[in-house]
Order: C-alpha cells, then structure tokens, then sequence
C-alpha cells in the first residue's frame, strides 16, 4: 500500500473513554434545554391543570362536619383498690392517654353501633312515586336522604320515607341483598326479595313501646317529649324487623333499597373517621365526611355519642367484674357469722360462765382484728390464685387472654401497651374479613395478615406472661403476711392459755364471732363502694362543641388543586424534559469526541430552514446543491469556515480528502457536495468523486444517474471515467457511474491505485471523495490506500456516540488521519451550546434562508480528462 511521506512517522492512536471526564452542564444550558421543550413543559402543565380543573368541577362534593371533645381528669376514680399493689403493677404499663383515646374512637365496636344506629348499611337506590313509570335514581343512605337540601330539591318530585329503622339483635341475623317496599294501599305494606321476586312479609300495624322508668317523670309539671306516631313492621326474618312508614306517598309507590354486610360498613365508617389532638392539650378533634352536609353533622354526633357510651361501658366493667368474688365471700362469712352467733347462744344458754375480765377482753379484739385481717387476706390470696389459674388455663388454650379489665380505674383499656396490641389485632381481624371477600386463604395478601396476627398474639402472649408474674409476686407477698400474722396471733393466744378452762372456751366464742362481724362488714362496705362507684362513675369524655352542619365543602379545594397541578405538571414537565435530554445523551457530545481524540470541530453546519427545503424541492434534478441554489449568507458562512478549517489543517501538499461518517443520514454526501460547491464559488477548482457505489447519491444530487458513464465503468470495463462540471467550471464531478454489490473488492483494486495515482493534482485546488459510512461497509476503510486524509460528519440527536467512537478508531486503525469534525443539521438558531459555545456567528449579515433561487449553467460534460498520464493496466 502507497504510503504518503506525512505518515511516515505515524503511528495510529487507541482511544478510551473511561478517563475522558464528563462535561457538567451550566446553569445557562439547563435553561437552554427547558427553553428548547418549552412546548413539552407547556403541554404537561396545561394537561395537568384542565384534568385539575375538570376535577374540581365534577367532582362530588364532600362536606365534613367535626366535633370537639375534652378527656377530663378524674381522681375519684381511683378511690377502689387505691393504693393497691397490684394496682401499682398494672399501672406501669399506661401510657400516654389521649393518643390511645384516639384510636379508640376509630375501633370497630364504636364504628359498627354507628352504622347500626344510623342503618348507615342500607342504601336507598330508587323510589317509584306513584304508578307512573319513571323511577328516580336516589343511590343514598336514608341518612343523606334526610338533608334539608335533599328534601327541598326533590321535594316536587317525591316524599321520603317518613321512618325506616332495621331492628336486629344479633349481626348474623341480618339478610344481605336487595328489596323492594310496595305501598298496596293506605294500610297495607308489602316486603320483596327482588332477587327472587317473592313477597316476604306484609307490614303489620304498630305504635312505639315504652318500658321502664325515667327519672324525667317524677318531676312536676315536665313533660317528656315521645314519639307516638304509628308505623308499619316488615319483618325480614323471625330476627330482624323494618320499622317503617310512608303516608306521604301514593298507593303503588315503591322504594328500592339494598342492605349490605354491616361488618364492611363498619370498616368504612372506621376508615372515614378523622381524629386529631389540639397540641399536647387534652382536647382532640372528631370529624366526618360524607356527601351531605346534614349527614356528616348526623354521623359526627352519633359517633361520639356511641363513643362516650362504650367508654361508660367499659368502667362500669371494670367494676362489675369483682361483683362476684365480693358477693360470694360476702355468703361465705355470713354462714359462719350465723353458726358463731348459735354457739355463742348455745354456751350461754348452758349457765355456763357469761364474761370475762376486761384484759382478757382487749386480747380477744385484738386476737379479733387479727383473725379478720387474716381472712381478708387470706381471700383475696384465694382471689390471686383463682385469677392465676384461670389466666394460665386461657393462656393455654388461647395463646393469649384479654387483661384490658384489670387496668388501673380511670384508665380505658386502650391506655396500655395490651390495650393498644388488641387494637393491632382487631384491626387487623378486620382487614383479613375485609380480604376474603375478594381472595382465598392460601392468597399471600392472606397469608401476610395471618403472620402479623400471629406477631401480634405473641406480644399479648408476653404481656401476660408479665402480668401473671405480677400476680405470683402479690401472691407470695400475701403468704409472707399470713405467716407474720399467725406468728402474733401465736403468741396472744399463748397467753389464753393460761386463763381457766371455761373463761378459755368463751373467750375463743366471743373471739370468732367478732372476727366474723368484721370481715362481714368490710366486705359489706366494699360492695356498697362498688354499687355507688358503679352507679355514680362520671363520665369523663365531656364536649367541648358538638358538629355544627357545615356551610361550604371541604373538598374539592380548587386553589389548592389548582396550584398543585400547577406543581405536579412543572415537575413532571421538568422531569419529562430531562429524560428525553438523558436519552439524547447517547447521542454525539462535541466536547467529549474533541476532548477524547483530539480533534477540532471544523464547523457545525445550520440545519435547512423551510424556505431552503421547499427551495431545493422545488429545483430541477441538476439543481439539489444547496449552495447553488438559495442565497443564504449564513449558510455560506459556515462552509467557508469549513474550508478555511480545512486547508489549515491539510496543508498545500496534501490535496485529497475523504468525507465519511459513522452511520446513514449523517448528511455526509450533503456536506460534501456544499463543500466542493463553496470552493468552486470562490474560483478554486475542485474535483469530487461519488465513491460509493452501494448508493451513489452524490451523483443523483448532481443530476447524474446511472446512464452517465463513471467510476464504476472505469473499474469493470476499463473506460476512462467521464468528469463533468456542474454549475460552475471550477466544479468537476466523477460520479459513481452505476451501483455495485461487490464495491469492497473494486475499490481495493489496482485500478483505483492506479486511478488515484493518475489524478493530476496540479489541476485542483482540493480532490473531496465521499465514501460510504465507516460501520456500514469495509469501502472506506480500503480506501487508505489512496487516501490519508479525511473528515468526519456527525449529526446530532442522530449520530450515537459509541458508534462514532468505534469508526474513528477503525479510521485510525486504518491510518487515516481525521482533521475535523463537521457538525450537520445542527439546529444553531435554538441551542445556546451550538449557538454561543463554538462561537459561530450564524445569521450574522444573512439573509436567514429566504429561498431565493440563483440561476445555473447547465450541465456541460467534457470528456478529456486531467491526468498526468494515460490510465493503463498493471498486470
């Protein structure tokens, strides 16, 4: 292979871009970038903030209605078992009250008396009015029926039922499903499955019951307000009951309704609840939100009512649970009080000895109080270990027991670590209900609950364990006080000993009667305790203001919807934009490719205005040269650059020059043609040969198609190739002369030595030969025998930066020597870094692409070619 002098020293380079440092990018260029996808930010805002305002809009109103409440202080609620040990123990596991007085109010059994109360299960879906056809849609609970707004809007159209009440005592009893009530006449009511379409039950005639005493009516003068009116019963099934009536509707009305599971109404309710405490303060607010106005103001209310009664509840539990241990020591000691008073009577009664001394008396109340002090300890010792053992057997069976009763008085079974495990695990009950409506038991979702349950169990499993050790150390404190109090009862009674026989006997009488009276009367005290405490427990939930309907919705809040879109759309704007600029980082970066291989950026041609496109569209075949065609300053700045880059860096000896790129539609032959156009321009003759002969699209832009003999007719059948000049007589072109599969072989053939070596470069200014793309086909890289020289097109958003990478170093492998790069269809006029970073002044004087078409000579072959010598063979 011929080798030129100017490399003769060359050695080719291996290229890395491991240690090539990454361009950071500038403020200015950030901006640059949300500039130039300006439309992309616009379009992301502005779809956010229609879906925002169609939403606020559209959207159903919610209206939330709320309730403040206070946890009141309460001292005398510790006046039972005050001061107790095991009281003391159990109080070391409170905690803070009002945060676990908050969970309370969300718990299903407050939620579940909620939805029973208000029947916030039954969904009215249509009423008939009359015999008429039209069924009005209602889709609501009879709650938000019961809105004033509802009524006045619907007023002319229908009436609602004046009651509808589910009564029901047991949850299993209530039917699921859907079902018709039926006005057949004034009197008479009918109940229909409409799944079945069979008749149920007929309403039957009732007025309301009132059974017990209230206070209210012993006062003179009150009158307690009830009401009387008549209602109709339906009965679902033997357990459950609809309390209902109509009069206001027609005969033939029909009111449509659907009951659904209580449990997940529950569940709904629970998660619809909103509690929050006002600072560190014992005042926490309790809201509610629903459609209706009145019903979230409804509900608000019932909530707390049912809230407050279950706390009232549960201390009154508290308290009854010792009842039965009280009432049955109480029977214990009455027997034997009894049969002590007997055989007291029994012994006087005999003429036996009828007092004693006065020292012997003060030893038997002393011997009294002991023997009391005794029993009474010796039964709640009998309590402890009843308790222990029956706490151990459920333990056993269960895997844990519920210890919420024996929290401290005052305190809610919530304000304990167990309180707040059982809450754990009754939500989480809830959630595993509320998860085989839609998935079996073997689902993982199942199975995840089903091992937080278990968790859960475990930790109450330790609680108790805790709790029961607490119990074993009272137990033993009370056995260590029984010892101590047989030890002084020891000695006292040492001292009756020496008192005589019959005075001895009636003292132990007298001692075990009175030992009897007291402990009867202890007990009779502590009950007595129990009753009033029972009776008289304050509440202490008070409310401080009760749910007020509300006026305005709570939601939509259209500025904040609005100013949220605005946010979420120019983030997500910004975010799109970027991630559309990250995937164009695969593309060329100028910096990266002249910091990695040394090589400058010759010029970065402007991408084709509109005007300059429809310009070369509209101009005949020979007539596609840009440059030849629009007058555009600017555009011919660029290729000037490009030129005096060019001979800067070539040199006089060097005078052939290869344009190639790394992949398809860098714009390669484009760049080539302007080019050879601009030198001719400028009077320096310029020689450009079509190369690739797998498309030849250099010769098409020239007008030169296959019919005009070329290269290829050199290569296979030994023509001397016709040149011909285009557009000015500066320009000569060889083109391609045809298309060839096997172009590799040709061009690495002795005829192209030869015809490289014949090329008389003494005639040219600059010989340009645009050669396919480097990663395509071996045509270029073959091409080094001939040609040195050569310059790379690279387009960006096109032109990928690995391939680029891996044709240059092939080009050097080959022991080409790329002088330049050129940048094409660089969109310069929108991009700061094309723009302002080279400093290439586009538009500086030009007439910014107006299009204008400049008049051409025609095409004039001239058939003697400028080569030193005769083209011979060289066998």
């Amino acid at each position: 292979m011929e080798q030129n002098k100017n490399y003769e020293d060359y050695i080719p380079l291996r290229f890395s871009s491991k240690n090539v440092p990454k361009r950071e990018k500038t403020l200015i260029e950030i901006f640059q970038i949300i500039a130039k996808n300006k439309k992309i930010f616009f379009a992301t805002v502005g779809v956010f903030l229609i879906a925002a305002l169609i939403y606020s809009f559209t959207a159903t109103p919610l209206f939330e209605a709320s309730a403040t409440l206070k946890k009141e202080g309460n001292p005398n609620d510790r006046r039972l078992g005050s001061g107790t040990d095991i009281t003391t123990l159990l109080s070391l596991q409170s905690t803070d009250e009002i945060e676990t007085e908050l969970e309370l109010i969300k718990t299903f059994k407050v939620a579940s008396e909620v939805a029973k109360e208000l029947d916030l299960f039954v969904n009215v879906k249509e009423i008939k009015w009359n015999s008429n056809d039209k069924n009005y849609e209602i889709n609501k609970t009879f709650v938000e029926m019961k809105d004033p707004a509802f009524i006045s809007k619907n007023d002319r159209k229908f009436r609602i039922p004046e009651k509808f009440k589910v009564k029901f005592n047991n949850q299993e009893d209530l039917m699921t499903g859907d079902f018709a009530i039926v006005k057949k006449s004034e009197d008479e009511y009918e109940l229909i499955d409409l799944l079945s379409g069979q008749k149920i039950s007929e309403g039957t005639i009732e007025k309301p019951k009132y059974e017990g005493f209230s206070a209210l009516d012993t006062i003179q003068g009150f009158t307690f307000k009830r009401d009387t009116s008549e209602y109709y019963s339906l009965h679902l099934n033997e357990n459950v009951k609809i309390e209902f009536s109509w009069k206001s509707a027609p005969v033939k009305s029909e009111l449509f309704f659907t009951i659904d599971d209580i449990n997940q109404t529950a569940i709904g309710v629970s998660k619809s609840i909103k509690v929050s405490r006002v600072g560190k303060t014992n005042i926490f607010n309790l809201g509610y939100s629903s459609g209706s106005a009145y019903a979230a103001a409804l509900i608000t209310n019932t909530v707390v009512d049912k809230y407050r009664e279950a706390r009232m509840e549960q201390k009154k539990q508290t308290i009854r649970y010792s009842y039965n241990t009280v009432d049955k020591q109480l029977l214990e000691v009455q027997e034997k009080l009894k049969e002590a008073e007997k055989i007291l009577s029994d012994f006087k009664s005999s003429g036996q000895i009828m007092s004693i001394d006065a020292s012997s008396q003060e030893i038997v109340g002393f011997l009294s109080r002991l023997e009391a002090e005794k029993v009474s300890t010796d039964l709640l010792l009998s309590d402890y270990k009843n308790k222990v053992a029956d706490l151990q057997n459920q333990l056993t069976q269960k895997g844990f027991f519920d210890q919420s009763y024996l929290n401290p008085q005052g305190q809610s079974e919530t304000n304990s670590p167990f309180g707040e495990l059982m809450r754990q695990l009754s939500n989480l009950e809830l959630q595993r209900i509320e998860l085989l409506q839609k998935r079996t038991e073997n689902h993982p979702d199942v199975k995840a609950v089903d091992e937080q349950i278990a968790s859960v169990k475990q930790r109450l499993a330790n609680f108790n364990e805790n709790t029961i050790s607490a119990y074993n150390i009272m137990i033993s404190t009370l056995e260590k006080k029984l010892l101590k109090i047989n030890d002084m009862m020891s000695k006292y009674e040492s001292k009756l000993q020496s008192l005589p026989a019959q005075e001895n006997k009636l003292v132990q009488i007298l001692r075990q009667k009175a030992t009897y009276e007291k402990i009867f009367t202890i007990l009779l005290d502590q009950r007595e305790a129990m009753r009033v405490a029972e009776l008289s427990s304050p509440q202490d939930i008070s409310i401080v203001d009760e749910a007020k309907i509300p006026q305005f919705p709570s939601w939509p809040k259209k500025s904040f919807i609005v100013l949220i879109s605005l946010v979420l759309g120019s983030f997500l704007g910004i975010l799109l934009i970027f991630t559309l600029e990250l995937k164009r980082t695969k593309y060329v970066n100028l910096d990266e490719l002249e910091e990695e291989f040394k090589i400058p950026v010759l010029s970065i041609i402007p991408r084709y205005s509109k005007e300059i496109q429809k310009a070369i569209e509209s101009s005949p075949a020979e007539q596609k040269i840009a440059l030849f065609t629009v007058n555009d300053d600017g555009l011919k700045e660029t290729y000037r650059l490009l030129k005096t880059k060019l001979f800067k860096q070539l040199g006089p000896e060097n005078k052939i020059i290869m344009v190639t790129s790394c992949e398809e539609n860098s714009g390669k032959t484009t760049v080539a043609a302007n080019l050879a156009a601009s030198l001719a321009l400028e009077g320096r003759k310029t020689l450009i040969i079509d190369c690739d002969l797998r498309k030849g699209e250099l010769s098409k832009m020239f007008g030169l198609g296959s019919e005009n003999k070329g290269l290829l007719d050199f290569l296979e059948n030994n023509n001397p190739p016709k040149i011909f000049n285009i557009g000015s007589k500066y320009l000569s072109v060889i083109p391609s002369g045809g298309l060839s599969a096997d172009s590799g072989a040709l061009l690495n053939s002795a005829k192209m030595r030869m015809f490289f070596s014949s090329i008389d470069l003494t005639q040219y200014d600059l010989v340009i030969v645009d050669t396919p793309p480097v990663t395509r086909v071996v045509d270029t890289l073959v091409l080094s025998h001939s040609i040195k020289n050569g310059i790379m097109i690279v387009r960006p958003q096109h032109s990928l930066i690995d391939t680029v990478r891996w044709g240059m170093n092939e080009l050097f492998n080959a022991q080409i020597n790329i002088k330049g790069i050129v940048v094409n269809a660089a969109d310069i006029e929108h991009s700061y870094y094309y723009k302002h970073r080279y400093g290439y002044g586009y538009g500086y004087g030009s007439n910014n692409g107006n299009g204008k078409t400049k008049e051409l000579s025609k095409i004039k072959p001239e058939f003697q070619l400028k080569f030193k010598d005769q083209i011979t063979h060289k066998n």
